[in-house]
């Protein structure tokens, strides 16, 4: 599992930060296994901010088939971003 941390730091004074939303990312193993490991799909969820429940999901999302050796964690996520998120501006 990966986990993404979103932290807010006022001012840049890092005394004062804190942790905003956080997003779970985990290998659902089915493509890892029918690719002998070459791509991975993962099922990913975005928590409530702090200013609402941190502990209740926000929105769930999906990265398929990402490339193993040659796309990284910054390729899940913008995945996960898209399939959550669109188009939306």
């Amino acid at each position: 599992m990966l986990r993404v941390e979103i932290w807010m730091i006022p001012n840049g004074d890092e005394s004062k930060k804190f942790l905003h939303s956080t997003a779970n990312i985990v290998n659902d193993t089915n493509t890892s296994i029918a690719t002998n490991g070459e791509l991975g799909s993962y099922n990913v969820e975005f928590m409530q901010s702090h200013k609402f429940n941190p502990n209740k999901v926000w929105r769930k999302g999906r990265a398929e088939n990402i490339h193993r050796t040659r796309q990284g964690v910054w390729h899940i996520l913008s995945q996960a971003l898209k399939s959550v998120l669109g188009n939306e501006k």
